[in-house]
């Protein structure tokens, strides 16, 4: 999962950083988000079924709350920009909007289903 990420991440980076190889990257960049979201799936598949249910609901409810956060954003964006008032944002900048987004909502439902989760462990704990 994670090279995947991180290699759709690089990709994402390079177009982002060098303008210039945009047209040599576009096999690179499929390549990537290709094998990082086949990771992804099988990474998914595997941790479901390691995952009790209180870390389930938790991830489940994390990523259906940065996605329904995160969708009308990008829609609205977008729409922006077609009509002329905002400049268009690259998929660089909505990937990492997504995960600050992400690591929010995921914090958030952590702390609300179990809030002794958040809170460091004492010495009588470990």
């Amino acid at each position: 999962f994670y090279v995947g990420y991180s290699a759709a991440l690089a990709a994402l980076m390079i177009i982002q950083v060098l303008p210039s190889l945009t047209q040599n990257m576009q096999g690179i960049y499929l390549g990537a988000v290709t094998t990082g979201t086949a990771m992804m799936a099988w990474s998914g598949y595997r941790l479901w079924h390691i995952l009790d249910e209180f870390f389930r609901a938790i991830w489940i409810e994390a990523c259906a709350l940065s996605c329904f956060i995160s969708l009308p954003i990008g829609i609205i964006l977008m729409a922006t920009a077609k009509l002329g008032f905002t400049t268009s944002i690259t998929a660089f900048d909505f990937f990492v909007w997504y995960q600050v987004i992400y690591l929010i909502a995921y914090s958030w439902v952590a702390g609300a289903k179990d809030p002794s989760m958040l809170s460091p462990l004492g010495m009588d704990d470990a």
